[in-house]
């Protein structure tokens, strides 16, 4: 009876044992199965995507990036403020709130982007230089009642690095002066060769975007700067240049050795010799070049070429802005953007944008200096695009195409702010005539007599020049070069002008 019971107790506990062992396993494999559930199901579930700037993970609206066939468009309003930048309804300097276009602006440049546009314009705000203009690899979009960008055109508007990791959904962006940072810190610590560091300056660092280095060695105690690749594999430009400037939209370098200045491409192919002791760039929409040699000024085009006949031979090309505060003049050398003035012999004309001249150097000066307030001192006659001009201590006033709408015979010109908006006024003595209106009126008898020499405008034909300049020019030129012309015609157009005077 006791061994039968024993093996009774025996069996009991063994069964026992086979249970928790089957639910242990029948437990494990449940978790198990639990476990795959979740991670399918977390899978099945979009997963936030991490965002990190310059290595630090960043928070971010759910809106600010928008994934469309494989292209990832990113909120301009959304990301500005996160990469150093300034977001702004309405194009640059325009003061409106247009949905439709916007600009982001740091300390050093601002990038204008316009609805459905698939061009971008920047500038930088240390220079009177007009935009440059980008072209982007999709047009800006509107979604969400916000203006959108692809990465890439991002990163080419504000000088960013992106790249995004699918199986991590991790977004990483690197900011210009985080790129600069990394990379003159291996410059620092010796990982090119010849090399101190990379230069500082703005447009310098925007090179790294463009796999280059503009670095700068101390040789003999004079820092000497070249072009190198991100690796320091390849050298682009010698590290042997007293200074070097890069011009993005061009893809090229404003260069200096022993005080002259060129221009080339990384290759080292020169655009303009290096043999001026000026190079400036003072168009860069039409990539116009100022430039000075033996003190004397000129503009070549992106090719080295003279503008029309911009020769290198003039006095003055450009006019001091500071002294016309009040027309809150851009650039000094473009005029409504496509009036060069220039100055030779003392005489002041003005050239187009082709570097074609359409005004003759004919004007002592340009603009009204007024000897008791220079707060009063005008240039621009903005709303008829007009350009003040003198002759003989007399003003007046041509447009941007050079043609004459006031004659030299005023003595004072002026502007007033009327319901908002400034009018300006030429003034003969005690009485005064509104531009406009003087443009919509019958030239008086003092006008009429006014000297066509004095004109300057684009209307002086070459050959009239010619028959002015010649000793046999009579009555008998005036007749065989302009058809029909004669002393009848002559009394019908100006009243009391004598032959003696068409001659002078």
């Amino acid at each position: 009876m006791q061994i039968s019971s024993l093996n009774a107790n025996a069996q009991k506990k063994s069964n026992a044992k086979k249970y928790v062992l089957i639910g242990l396993i029948i437990s494990v494999v449940l978790l198990l199965l639990l476990l795959v559930l979740l991670v399918l199901y977390s899978n099945m579930i979009p997963q936030k995507m991490i965002l990190t700037i310059d290595g630090q993970s960043q928070n971010y609206t759910e809106d600010m990036f928008v994934f469309e066939d494989n292209n990832i468009y990113i909120s301009l309003k959304d990301i500005a403020n996160l990469i150093g930048y300034r977001y702004y309804d309405g194009g640059y300097k325009q003061f409106t709130q247009d949905k439709t276009s916007c600009y982001l602006e740091s300390d050093d440049e601002v990038v204008v982007y316009q609805l459905d546009s698939d061009k971008i314009n920047k500038t930088l705000n240390s220079t009177d230089v007009q935009y440059s203009e980008f072209t982007i690899s999709k047009p800006v979009r509107q979604i969400n009642n916000k203006l959108y960008v692809m990465a890439a055109d991002l990163e080419l508007g504000c000088n960013v690095s992106i790249s995004y990791n699918q199986s991590t959904n991790q977004m990483t962006i690197n900011t210009l002066s985080s790129l600069y940072n990394f990379y003159n810190e291996k410059a620092m610590n010796n990982a090119y060769l010849n090399v101190d560091g990379l230069d500082d300056t703005f447009v310098n660092k925007k090179t790294i975007r463009y796999g280059m280095l503009v670095v700068k060695s101390t040789i003999r105690e004079i820092e000497k700067y070249g072009v190198i690749s991100l690796d320091g594999q390849k050298t682009y430009l010698d590290i042997k240049y007293d200074e070097i400037s890069f011009i993005e939209n061009l893809q090229c370098f404003l260069v200096k050795g022993d005080n002259k200045y060129g221009l080339m491409y990384k290759d080292g192919t020169q655009i303009i010799k290096l043999e001026y002791d000026q190079i400036n760039l003072f168009d860069s929409m039409n990539n116009l070049f100022y430039v000075e040699k033996n003190d004397k000024k000129g503009i070549l085009d992106e090719n080295g070429e003279a503008l029309g006949n911009m020769f290198v031979e003039y006095d003055e090309i450009g006019i001091n802005k500071s002294l016309f505060s009040s027309n809150n003049i851009e650039n000094p050398m473009l005029l409504y953007n496509k009036c060069i003035p220039v100055k030779k012999d003392d005489k002041w004309g003005i050239f187009n944008i082709e570097g074609e001249l359409i005004s003759n150097f004919t004007w002592d000066s340009l603009g009204y200096v007024d000897p008791k307030n220079s707060k009063n001192n005008i240039l621009l006659a903005e709303n008829v695009e007009g350009i003040i001009v003198c002759k003989d201590e007399k003003y007046g006033v041509i447009n941007s195409e050079g043609k004459l709408l006031v004659p030299c015979i005023y003595d004072k010109v002026y502007a007033e702010i009327i319901e908002g908006k400034y009018r300006y006024y030429i003034q003969i003595g005690d009485e005064s005539i509104e531009i406009n209106d003087y443009i919509n009126n019958e030239p008086t008898q003092q006008e009429n007599n006014y000297n066509d020499d004095d004109v300057g405008a684009e209307e002086t034909i070459p050959q009239e020049q010619e028959l002015q300049d010649s000793e046999d020019y009579n009555e008998e030129d005036i007749n065989q070069n302009t058809e029909e012309y004669n002393e009848e015609d002559i009394n019908q157009d100006t009243e009391d002008y004598t032959d003696q005077e068409l001659y002078e």
